[in-house]
């Protein structure tokens, strides 16, 4: 409500007149109510009586009077009519209104976008710090070998923490009796097919083999640990041994800025020393020194070590005394981790009646190998009984239209090929009864 300037004036009658120009309404107030009144200000402006017609001839509204007549409190009395208006509540029609104008604007204001950042789905990758951290925590390690892409894939997908690309690379992949004859150039094309198949979660470790490492200049070794990470794609590299001079090298490959994971125990590339795949630590002698490998790799700055073939008992005092968590093969439940070979866990090799290169201490999840020799025989026999490619395997046909202009393609050098099928079949024949012959008699039968 907005008022007009007011002025005030005490007639003879000792009457006050308050006027305002809203509505052109005048409001007349007795000075007897202002002075004498005792009630709140609010119950005084609804006992007030409006007019606009019985004073001042119908003229519109003024205030005329004496200003020297006026009461002492009246100024304060009309202030106490002024502020009720601040803090009265607005009649029924005003809360409608504004009601109204706040479902309004509720319902056409445009909804604010949430600031509040998505949680990723994307796996976190898997680092050298994070398998520290699930030691500390007692969580256990997986780690499987791949060694190609499909075996990368399948690794990938199980959620399986690390990813060795493992110099056991020569024997269940290349077909070799040891893993000696494998080059740091074919573990790099194997490293580099194990990278696109797990490109991001998994951390990737990849054995450098025989004779990349080993020298006294460990120059060698960190240039053939760079090509590892550089041109195969690993995230970190494996040696093994524990001597002395392996932890030397270690500890130049750390400050050369590559991840080392140290392995103890049996070492496949040293069998021509150890004389052969056996069991490591069964002496309190060989028990004792391969802690104190494992420490002086540890010291070397290596993030990890695997323990293969030790007794149960002398891997749980390793793996208790490191603060780096170890990852067992062969060697019991109390290691930080477990590793095994994909072929020989899934059966790779296995046959109904024969088993090959499965040693003692591993576990076979699948016989994957059955399930491949039974396709592979299937697939031989449709095909020799013309069982296959069927109908439902030979998707691609020829309209008849082109089909007939095909037929008429052919009928114009039907002659001329017949002719050159019949020399050919010839030539094949006389060659084949050529081989045949037995050149030193019934021997060669």
């Amino acid at each position: 409500m907005v008022y007009s300037s007011c002025m005030l004036a005490l007639n003879q009658d000792k009457k006050f007149l308050l006027s305002t120009v809203s509505n052109a309404r005048r409001i007349v107030l007795s000075s007897s109510d202002l002075l004498s009144s005792k009630k709140d200000g609010c119950q005084l402006f609804t006992n007030m009586a409006t007019t606009t017609t019985t004073t001042n001839g119908g003229k519109p509204p003024c205030i005329v009077g004496n200003y020297n007549k006026t009461p002492p409190n009246y100024v304060p009395k009309l202030a106490r009519i002024s502020t009720w208006w601040k803090y009265a509540p607005p009649p029924p029609h005003h809360q409608n209104l504004q009601n109204k104008k706040a479902f309004t604007t509720a319902s056409t204001a445009t909804p604010k976008k949430s600031t509040k950042k998505k949680k990723s789905t994307k796996p976190k990758k898997v680092t050298t710090l994070s398998l520290t951290s699930k030691k500390r925590h007692g969580n256990k390690i997986t780690m499987v070998t791949a060694y190609d892409y499909p075996s990368a894939v399948h690794v990938d997908r199980a959620g399986i923490d690390i990813v060795l690309v493992g110099d056991s690379c020569a024997m269940v992949e290349l077909g070799f009796e040891t893993t000696q004859p494998i080059t740091l150039d074919e573990m790099i094309h194997h490293c580099k097919a194990v990278k696109r198949g797990a490109p991001n979660r998994p951390l990737l470790v990849g054995d450098m083999p025989l004779g990349s490492y080993e020298y006294e200049d460990s120059d060698v070794a960190l240039r053939n640990a760079y090509r590892m990470l550089k041109d195969g794609g690993m995230d970190a590299v494996k040696l093994e041994g524990g001597s002395a001079a392996r932890a030397n090298t270690t500890k130049k490959l750390v400050e050369g800025g590559v991840a080392v994971m140290g392995h103890v125990g049996l070492t496949p590339q040293a069998i021509s020393v150890i004389g052969g795949f056996r069991a490591q630590g069964r002496t309190a002698t060989r028990a004792r020194s391969l802690l104190d490998e494992a420490m002086r790799l540890q010291d070397a700055g290596a993030f990890a070590i695997v323990l293969e073939c030790v007794p149960a008992n002398v891997a749980k005092v390793i793996t208790d005394t490191l603060e780096i968590p170890t990852i067992g093969i062969g060697a019991g439940a109390g290691t930080s981790g477990q590793v095994l070979v994909f072929h020989d866990m899934l059966g790779m090799l296995s046959h109904p009646h024969h088993e090959e290169f499965v040693p003692k201490f591993c576990k076979r999840y699948a016989r994957v190998g059955h399930y491949i020799t039974k396709g592979l025989e299937e697939f031989r026999h449709d095909v020799e009984q013309g069982d296959f490619p069927s109908e439902e395997y030979s998707p691609y046909v020829m309209t008849e239209e082109e089909k007939e202009a095909f037929d008429l393609l052919l009928a114009k050098d039907e002659e001329d090929r017949r002719t050159k099928h019949d020399e050919t079949i010839k030539k094949l024949t006389e060659a084949d009864e050529y081989e045949q012959l037995s050149l030193y008699g019934d021997k060669d039968k």
